[in-house]
């Protein structure tokens, strides 16, 4: 097996035995991200993949990379689908280790234990402890012994997958352990079915066996869609078999789902570069679409500024707005895709201000109707009505606007608001 996937051989807990988050921190895992960023760096510097690099923005994407490092720990506390790009195989053994200690799982475990005996659950708490001590033996023997007393329980399984890949070294034994994990987690859980076919996808890429790790990552998407991970190493291994345009597909998911995929496929070009042109075609379109979905936002953002400005516009609004502009004349994927964040941004915050602001208008223009009619009895009682009216319309807007704020639909917004009658100046 190649060094790129070693791991640590142990994990850290602390005295109550939950996770120490300090180990994401630590220097090993700093290594982890290094070398993710590092990858990326050497796509920047090869030459056949220079187009690619300009399309993509390269150096912002390991800078990404490099960054995701403090959001690991956040990250994985909501479960492993959640790590998105971030999932690397180095950190799988105590993403799982993890994972046993989030409640969803532990209520399963608990269900599958309800028949046995308090000698066969100590059983298995005793295998869990010698895997996380490194007592790697013990822990294969006890999780053997732990099967025999419970064959339906798939953590067990999933745990010796684990062991005989990243421990001992032979994905062909993790392999076998991995089909059981998936076999028994099917009635349970798709997700966890979904994380054991990924592992046995990985299995069998290791093994050479493309076909079968395309089978796998191809169910392991069928029965739990919202596992990112998986539609990129479907990719992977599309690639292998040839089938690029299904190879692209899922890529281009996994990127929708999580820019940093870009960087995460450059970096193993061994699995993708393979598809050449298509390739860098496939970065072209998706740098052309978010450079046109970029001016869009941009364009949308410069309406609302110019319809609503003169009621006065935060600072932060502004200086999202300017950087949304300074991203898309970069004109990379990244740099565009980071513009229509800011742009989305600046929106948010003009659309949130609305209300309170509207409400002012409204009120200000009560006062200015109500000044007009002190000051002059020239109005005939249509006349009144008519202003009367006006105000009535701009609290219907009002409540309309304070409806579909949370959408952020700026043009919805403006649509809206066309029919506002505002304050008029002196």
């Amino acid at each position: 097996m190649s060094d790129q996937y070693d791991i640590p051989q142990s994990v850290k807990f602390s005295t109550d035995d939950k996770l120490d988050f300090s180990y994401f921190q630590s220097k090993q895992a700093r290594k982890i991200t290094e070398s993710q960023k590092g990858a990326a760096e050497r796509i920047a510097n090869n030459a056949d993949l220079n187009t690619a690099k300009l399309l993509i923005g390269i150096d912002d994407a390991a800078n990404e990379i490099a960054n995701s490092i403090d959001e690991m720990a956040e990250r994985i506390v909501n479960g492993f689908e959640d790590l998105k790009a971030t999932f690397d195989w180095k950190l799988s053994e105590m993403i799982w280790i993890l994972e046993q200690q989030r409640q969803d799982l532990k209520k399963i475990v608990e269900i599958l234990q309800k028949p046995l005996t308090i000698q066969a659950i100590e059983l298995r708490n005793r295998a869990e402890y010698a895997y996380r001590n490194g007592f790697v033996s013990d822990a294969i023997k006890d999780f053997e012994d732990s099967i025999k007393l419970n064959p339906y329980d798939f953590t067990n399984y999933h745990n010796l997958g684990n062991i005989y890949l990243f421990r001992e070294r032979d994905p062909e034994r993790a392999l076998g352990y991995y089909n059981m994990a998936a076999k028994y987690a099917r009635p349970q859980s798709n997700k966890y079915m979904s994380f054991a076919l990924l592992h046995s996808g990985f299995a069998n890429y290791i093994l050479g066996r493309y076909q079968d790790a395309y089978n796998a990552t191809k169910e392991a998407i069928e029965k739990y869609p919202d596992f990112v991970e998986a539609y990129y190493r479907h990719a992977q291994y599309c690639s292998k078999l040839g089938k690029y345009d299904e190879a692209l597909n899922n890529l281009r998911i996994a990127i929708d789902n999580d820019r940093r995929y870009c960087a995460k496929a450059l970096s193993e070009k061994e699995d993708f570069v393979i598809m050449g042109g298509q390739l860098t075609d496939f970065f072209e379109n998706l740098r052309n679409e978010m450079n046109n979905v970029a001016d869009q936002e941009i364009e949308k953002t410069n309406r609302l500024i110019n319809r609503f400005g003169f009621m006065g516009l935060s600072n932060d609004a502004k200086e999202k707005f300017e950087k949304a502009i300074k991203l898309r004349k970069a004109g990379t994927y990244l740099s565009c895709r980071n513009s229509v964040d800011k742009a989305r941004i600046s929106q948010k915050i003009i659309i949130n201000s609305l209300i309170p602001k509207l409400s002012s208008q409204n009120s200000k223009l009560k006062s200015q109707i109500s000044n007009l009619l002190t000051v002059s009895k020239m109005y005939s009682y249509n006349e009144i009505e008519s202003l009367n009216k006006m105000i009535a319309e701009n609290s219907k807007i009002i409540k309309k606007v304070e409806s579909e704020k949370e959408k952020i639909n700026a043009d919805r917004i403006l649509l809206l608001c066309n029919d506002f009658h505002f304050m008029q100046k002196n």
